[in-house]
């Protein structure tokens, strides 16, 4: 999404939706249109990722970009068309073009100034597993020579 007038209404209504998808059912007529407008919510995932897709041992797909946009689309009423990448930058590029809709990821200044995103959904704090005895006792030291 660009940043523009008009696309940054449709990610406030984006916003919207994603909260409605928590609570109540979003209005379909106008938000549709504006989060699909092709029709069809087009959703763009990564494999390998939970916040965006990941297979479990029965071949079933979910992850947070899946399961998000494809409650968005029922919602909406309308179909979802599952677009694969490789990578999260792949998603971006899409977006800022227009082919695809919806997607889950970090916000990032690079990202931001490609698309423009909403509220945090989801925090995530990450960190390092090292054993009782290593060097690496604080993040600063993940990248001191060893």
């Amino acid at each position: 999404m660009r940043i523009s007038s008009g696309r940054l209404t449709r990610t406030a209504l984006l916003a919207a939706a994603i909260i409605s998808t928590i609570g109540a059912p979003a209005r379909a007529d106008g938000e549709a249109k504006l989060l699909a407008p092709s029709g069809t919510l087009r959703v763009g995932i990564y494999p390998g990722s939970p916040t965006s897709m990941v297979t479990d041992a029965a071949g079933k797909p979910h992850g947070l970009a899946y399961d998000l946009g494809g409650e968005l689309a029922k919602r909406l009423g309308i179909p979802i068309d599952y677009i694969s990448f490789q990578r999260v930058a792949d998603i971006v590029t899409a977006i800022h073009d227009g082919q695809v809709d919806f997607t889950v990821t970090n916000a990032t200044p690079a990202r931001a100034s490609e698309v423009t995103f909403t509220q945090p959904v989801l925090a995530i704090e990450l960190g390092f597993l090292v054993p009782a005895n290593s060097p690496i006792g604080k993040v600063e030291d993940i990248d001191k020579p060893a």
